[in-house]
Order: structure tokens, then C-alpha cells, then sequence
């Protein structure tokens, strides 16, 4: 599901039962997904955040901050794995 306020650049592939959406039915900041990132199966992006240019979000990850350019997640906001080179 991709709320309706959410914004994703060209390039990114999002894969199935992607969540991205506001915090509470009466919050209307959503997520802002940069060019060329890949969204991994089961993925949730939550609330009024930017996701880089050419991350990776790994599958069933839960992500509720910002990530910078060039990073790969894997689980939730703390497990940032490494930054690809640009």
C-alpha cells in the first residue's frame, strides 16, 4: 500500500505487501522515497520521512527515519549495514 501523499522518485522498485504510510489516520506526512532504491518484500516506511538515492530497504524491515543516500537496512532503524559506494 502507498498512501496517497506518499512521493517515489523514478528507478525504484518496491516489491509486495510494501507499506508506506502516515503514522495515525489524522497524520498526513508521508514518506518521500529518492531515485533508484529498492524496497525488499513486506518493507514498512512510516511517517513523514526521506529514504536516499540507491538504498536498500531489506525485506520486512521497518523503517521510521531518515536514511541517507547510498545506505543499505536490514530490520528496523538502528541496523543500517553499510553505505554502497555512489
Amino acid at each position: 500500500m502507498i498512501g496517497s501523499q506518499a512521493k517515489v522518485e523514478k528507478g525504484c522498485r518496491i516489491y509486495q505487501q510494501v507499506t508506506i504510510g502516515s503514522n495515525f489516520d489524522s497524520d498526513n506526512s508521508m514518506a518521500h522515497v529518492l531515485e533508484n532504491t529498492y524496497i525488499g518484500s513486506g518493507a514498512k516506511i512510516i511517517g513523514g520521512i526521506s529514504i536516499g538515492k540507491n538504498c536498500y530497504v531489506g525485506a520486512n524491515s521497518v523503517i521510521t527515519k531518515n536514511v541517507a543516500d547510498n545506505s543499505s537496512i536490514v530490520g528496523n532503524n538502528k541496523s543500517i549495514t553499510n553505505k554502497k559506494e555512489s
